[in-house]
């Protein structure tokens, strides 16, 4: 969920429905704008794009959903729904902010500035307008320097969310403290809520080994779990003082606004000598009408950086700043110097008072980019700086935290690859020597020192396949080349001349011809000894016949799908799979799928058959949120007519198989009809 709806500050818990239109509408759009109040905007923007299909579609069907999708984090359907909004006389201002900010996700910067502009017209004392106006080759200048950072996926990562490091230091032993979906939470609300299957917050523990890599995780402090969210959380004065962002939910009591939403609010407690956690007391300048969160404090304790949407807030959340005044902290004070029109989020003050945080409303690559601004000790701050790429990437960046010695540190960020596990994901990196690129080292290739090949075989049959095309897309320049298999499947290509940077191949390779379907994957490799690279040795080079029944498990490298016992939920194991449809369905626009959902035998028929379809639903609308047309997937129930072994019941519904064999049969698969 949070990978792809960045919710990653006001997490609105909805108690009642608000009151809807009283204008004449249809029976769809009622229902869609009821589903957009219950913040279930995957489904909502299902109905909503049927809506907008046609040709007397309202602004209101458009920009519903276009902001859906947005909200989902499926910038591909966001961006189409942009598109035709932008061209209607009823136009916002807003509606070409969100389309660029769209068009940045997806790479389209050229057409991103032209939005920007558009908007800078309608809101010419707008920042964020201001700023893109005056310097149009930003993304140039913020790739300038890839080998500024190595770059890591740290070992802590699960399938789910795991975001917003933070140190935690006693007595000079560091741990690293972090945020994460991976646990059940019992709560009765947690399926209605979740509309993907994720889990609320929990706050987790990995003490470090003396490389800076987790030894062990276990979740932190126990007595602190609510049935809502925890985290992030924070420390001061050697890890006796702990800042605790939470839901606001305290004494088994939860507050709400006016409108029935329950914001964040921030919590301290201070260690006893026991070395037990105190009882949590409210930051006082909290209020059930507004979200505070994500505070840092300096290491004294006297000074605090948080975010708000309070009253008073610049953009949609602001970075606040309040002092420590003997045992109560002084009115907020708006740090103008860092806040834009857009979201800042995720501050980080360092001790020699720079200030780390994430925002969109700064020049950026796309979604929240990482910054950093030199401050004095008493709130004000330099110009903002962008971290730069590969730091920053054209997805969600952010949670930034960095060591003392100003060298190595931790951040968080949904961007994808090959090592991306979950949802968000934590990295961890450290500083390169800072050359411009023209000083990057680099390797030339010279007249027969290396060849490149890949021989491209049939997943079926294992025979060679002539005439495939394999496209090598650099992923640092851009650029693609391509090669042509021979009658033997292969083909084999001298490397002279090539140049690469810091002695690294770093290639989306893209396989392709009519008849098949169409793979990419991704290929890094450091030169070694001199010779003949062959693709087919490091990557799975084999493709699949596009035909009306084949499975696509094993061509789409997708895993088995499971679910819990009379549950439809997508885990979040379930959600990294059927991610990987996603994006094998995205690479073969022409075919559609059919995902077939089973049970166990222990229920009736006909309650089994009406589970399945649940399921099959369920792993449905999480295609269609990533961007799939509806009328490319299909879902099918079969309830327990397909069992994969012989765990049959009696006629009372009972077996004596165990759960693991019963677990075999509660799964959905996939499989190409037409």
């Amino acid at each position: 969920m949070i990978k792809n709806y960045t919710i990653k500050f006001v997490f609105v818990l909805v108690t009642t429905l608000v009151s809807f239109s009283t204008q004449a509408q249809g029976m769809k759009e009622k229902t869609a704008d009821k589903k957009f109040n219950m913040l279930a905007y995957a489904t909502a923007g299902e109905m909503y794009s049927e809506l907008a299909k046609k040709s007397k579609a309202t602004d209101h069907q458009i920009r519903r959903a276009a902001e859906c999708y947005r909200l989902v984090g499926n910038t591909d359907l966001a961006e189409k729904w942009y598109a035709k909004l932008v061209s209607h006389e009823g136009v916002k201002a807003e509606d070409f902010y969100h389309y660029a900010q769209t068009l940045k996700m997806n790479e389209k910067y050229d057409l991103a500035n032209k939005m920007i502009a558009k908007f800078a017209k309608m809101k010419p004392n707008n920042s964020i307008g201001k700023v893109h106006a005056g310097n149009q080759d930003y993304v140039n200048e913020l790739k300038s320097m890839p080998n500024k950072y190595v770059i890591a996926n740290l070992g802590v990562n699960s399938s789910a969310s795991d975001f917003a490091p933070s140190f935690y230091s006693v007595d000079g032993q560091t741990n690293l403290l972090f945020v994460s979906a991976r646990t059940s939470n019992t709560s009765a609300l947690n399926n209605r809520l979740q509309w993907d299957g994720s889990n609320f917050l929990d706050v987790f523990i990995a003490k470090l080994g003396g490389d800076g890599e987790q030894a062990e995780i276990e979740r932190f402090e126990r007595g602190l779990k609510s049935k809502y969210h925890e985290g992030p959380v924070s420390f001061s004065n050697n890890g006796t003082i702990m800042y605790l962002t939470r839901s606001n939910y305290l004494s088994k009591k939860k507050g709400s606004d006016s409108a029935k939403h329950n914001n964040l609010k921030i919590y301290l407690s201070v260690k006893k000598e026991n070395g037990e956690w105190g009882e949590l007391t409210e930051f006082p300048h909290n209020s059930d009408e507004y979200s505070t969160g994500h505070a840092s404090v300096t290491e004294d304790g006297t000074v605090m950086y948080f975010v708000s949407d309070m009253p008073g807030s610049k953009g949609e959340t602001d970075i606040w700043m309040s002092k420590k005044e003997g045992n109560s902290w002084s009115k907020p004070m708006n740090v103008d110097d860092l806040n834009t029109e857009g979201k800042e989020m995720f501050p980080f003050i360092s001790a020699n008072h720079t200030l780390y945080f994430s925002t969109d409303g700064f020049l950026g690559l796309g979604g929240q980019d990482i910054y950093k601004a030199q401050g004095d000790g008493k709130g004000n701050f330099s110009e903002p700086q962008n971290m730069m790429y590969p730091l920053n990437t054209n997805h969600d960046d952010f949670g930034f935290i960095i060591n003392e010695n100003q060298t190595e540190g931790y951040f968080s960020s949904n961007r994808d690859g090959i090592t991306a596990k979950g949802n968000d994901d934590i990295y961890r990196f450290k500083m390169n020597s800072a050359r411009p690129l023209a000083e990057v080292k680099e390797i030339k290739i010279k007249e027969g020192e290396y060849k490149l090949a890949a021989t491209i075989m049939n997943s079926e049959n294992g025979k060679a396949i002539a005439g495939v095309s394999v496209k090598l897309r650099d992923r640092r320049t851009g650029e693609v080349e391509e090669f042509i298999t021979d009658d033997k499947g292969s083909f084999l290509n001298n490397m002279e001349g090539r140049s690469y940077e810091g002695y690294e191949m770093d290639y989306d390779v893209i396989i392709s011809k009519k008849g098949y379907l169409s793979k990419t994957v991704p290929f890094n490799k450091t030169f070694e000894e001199p010779g003949t690279i062959n693709l087919s040795e490091y990557i799975n080079t084999k493709i699949q016949e596009n035909k009306a029944g084949n499975e696509i498990t094993e061509f789409c490298e997708i895993k088995a799908i499971f679910y819990d016992f009379d549950k439809a939920d997508i885990r979040p194991d379930a959600a990294v799979e059927l991610s990987k449809l996603v994006t094998c369905m995205k690479a073969n626009p022409t075919i559609k799928v059919e995902i077939g959902s089973h049970t166990d035998c222990r229920a009736s028929d006909v309650y089994n058959e009406k589970l399945s379809e649940r399921r099959a639903k369920a792993a449905r609308d999480f295609v269609i949120s990533k961007g799939i047309d509806a009328s490319r997937i299909y879902g099918k129930g079969y309830g327990e007519t397909k069992l994969l072994n012989e765990c049959d019941c009696d006629k009372t519904n009972k077996s004596d198989c165990t759960d693991e064999e019963h677990q075999m049969n509660r799964r959905t698969e996939f499989r190409i009809v037409s």
